[in-house]
């Protein structure tokens, strides 16, 4: 939301390019007769898919272990949610991952919590943890973040913890949670940005440390804060807030050839809303 998105709560999303997990190359029999370029993009996709399907399993229960010493943005996150209110309201985790924050929002007092992921893994792990305990209002569906799965004006918050640097176009997520979010809803999300000089780097992977000395590594796309601040423009939710928040869990892979190229990775916290 990548599989682990790995980079907070959710996952990569259908429709973006997967980079969070290693890419197989697709194998071909000498003898096979020569396919079609439509077929051959087609087979090739498929066989991304499968491969971030088996992949994200490893990954997923690896970053579910280590996720609860990733807490550097924890406490400025949650002291806005309890700014715009949680209690008695219908919330949407965007990405939710392993359902870490889904349970912490809904001790929160909210009314329904609704988890997202599309990592099949991820969201086997949160059933698993919401079967053990037992908790009525919260809900975890496997579903795309560029499509969601919900009528229009159904929350009142969207929450999405490091999941848009996933997205190779961070707009069509974004108007798809101006839709789902009622009129005057918020949307609270932390997400990572880069500054480099090289603008061919933009949309890009990138490999990068999750903790320290036990660590998991994850890839997101160099995203600048230029473009996800004109998506929100364009999906007409108005940022009301939006700072950089120190994050020592978070470094670059060293062994990324155009390490000396990012001169930082920053961790953003965003609230919007949709007037």
């Amino acid at each position: 939301m990548p599989h682990s998105h790995c980079g907070g709560g959710g996952s990569i999303p259908p429709g973006s390019t997967i980079q969070n997990f290693s890419t197989f190359s697709l194998g071909t029999s000498r003898n096979a007769r020569p396919a079609s370029a439509r077929f051959r993009r087609f087979a090739a996709a498929r066989q991304k898919l499968f491969n971030m399907n088996i992949y994200s399993k490893e990954l997923s229960h690896k970053y579910s272990e280590l996720r609860k010493n990733y807490t550097a943005t924890d406490e400025k996150t949650f002291s806005i949610l309890n700014k715009i209110k949680v209690r008695g309201k219908r919330i949407l985790d965007f990405g939710c991952g392993n359902g870490r924050y889904t349970f912490n929002i809904a001790e929160l007092g909210a009314n329904e919590v609704v988890g997202i992921d599309v990592s099949p893994a991820m969201i086997e792990i949160a059933n698993r943890e919401l079967k053990n305990r037992e908790i009525e209002k919260v809900i975890f569906l496997e579903a795309d973040g560029n499509n969601l799965p919900f009528g229009d004006n159904s929350f009142d918050i969207v929450f999405s913890n490091f999941v848009f640097h996933h997205f190779e176009n961070t707009l069509k997520p974004l108007q798809e949670i101006f839709r789902v979010l009622n009129k005057n809803g918020y949307f609270i999300g932390t997400f990572n940005t880069a500054d480099t000089s090289d603008i061919k780097l933009f949309n890009t992977e990138i490999p990068l440390r999750l903790g320290k000395e036990n660590f998991v590594v994850v890839h997101n796309l160099i995203k600048s804060d230029e473009e996800i601040q004109q998506s929100f423009q364009k999906a007409g939710l108005k940022v009301l807030q939006y700072q950089e928040e120190e994050n020592p869990f978070l470094s670059i892979e060293p062994t990324y050839p155009n390490k000396e190229k990012v001169d930082k990775i920053k961790t953003i916290i965003c609230l919007a809303q949709k007037i």
